[in-house]
């Protein structure tokens, strides 16, 4: 999750240094759920854990708590 975080704010730093007008900001809640795939295995990239998380909301019906 740290790695995570840092690289986004990598990506946020360098498009406000590079002075690039972002097209969609999109934010999503991650569980420790969204971090594995339907067979247990670990995902590696930010897409594919995106990914995940939609797929635990849309097809498995599975929330992240508010909290």
């Amino acid at each position: 999750m740290k790695k995570l975080m840092i690289s986004i704010l990598l990506i946020l730093s360098s498009i406000a240094y590079l002075n690039i007008e972002a097209v969609a900001i999109y934010t999503a809640k991650l569980s420790s759920r969204d971090y594995l795939n339907s067979n247990g295995e670990k995902l590696a990239t930010i897409a594919k854990i995106i990914r995940q998380d939609r797929a635990n909301y849309h097809s498995f019906k599975i929330s992240d708590d508010e909290n």
